[in-house]
């Protein structure tokens, strides 16, 4: 299965976000809670939600940046967008601990515009992925979805929950890179492996795996 992302307008691109928020924007600072952070951590908390159990510590969960990086803004359809609103986008990732539970990390990226007070969120997979969040929904729709309804009948939601580096160059004209989606599916634990190619105008995606691993 594959896929070629195509966004002509911001509007249009919205719906295709896993998820966006209007926030406070602000510079922050590693181990720094962002201004939008309340109200990012209710985002946080569901995507957290596949492994949750109560807390066997007497501490609470929290949820602490540990990192902004730039993202360039790399298909043909996001370029346009950001000559058009002169858009800026940055990663933030924050690290889920305590509360006697496993860490996991988290990612999200930040779109700003300026002149405008509140920036945009989007959900987009933790790293090592190379993925942002114009991507992420047509590979979850397409590859993600398409296994639940395959090996995962009768549930309708997934988690990613980590993602491992298996080789390639992302984002380089001709050439392709490769990521093994580690996920949850209603408390069982299982893997997408996905080979992405990109041509310098947008990225094309496929499951690796071989049908005859699936599970009936």
């Amino acid at each position: 299965m594959s896929a070629r992302t195509k966004y002509r307008s911001l509007a249009r691109s919205v719906p295709f976000l896993a998820l966006v928020l209007t926030l406070n924007s602000g510079n922050v600072l590693a181990n720094e809670s962002p201004s939008w952070f309340p109200v990012a951590k209710p985002i946080l908390e569901e995507l957290d939600a596949a492994d949750s159990v109560a807390c066997t510590d007497g501490t609470l969960r929290e949820f602490v940046l540990i990192g902004e990086t730039d993202r360039p803004f790399v298909l043909s359809a996001e370029r346009d967008l950001q000559r058009q609103f002169s858009l800026s986008r940055t990663r933030a990732v924050f690290e889920g601990r305590g509360c006697g539970r496993t860490k996991r990390t988290f990612a999200l990226n930040v779109l700003r515009v300026p002149n405008r007070r509140d920036p945009l969120i989007q959900i987009v997979p933790p790293p090592p992925s190379e993925v942002d969040g114009f991507l992420y929904p047509d590979v979850f729709q397409a590859i993600i979805t398409t296994r639940l309804g395959l090996l995962h009948r009768g549930c309708n939601k997934a988690i990613i929950q980590s993602v491992e580096a298996l080789g390639g160059e992302a984002w380089k004209v001709g050439e392709s890179w490769k990521e093994r989606w580690n996920y949850s599916a209603c408390g069982v634990v299982d893997k997408a492996e996905i080979e992405f190619t990109y041509d310098g105008d947008g990225a094309r995606f496929k499951n690796t795996i071989p049908a005859n691993e699936l599970r009936n």
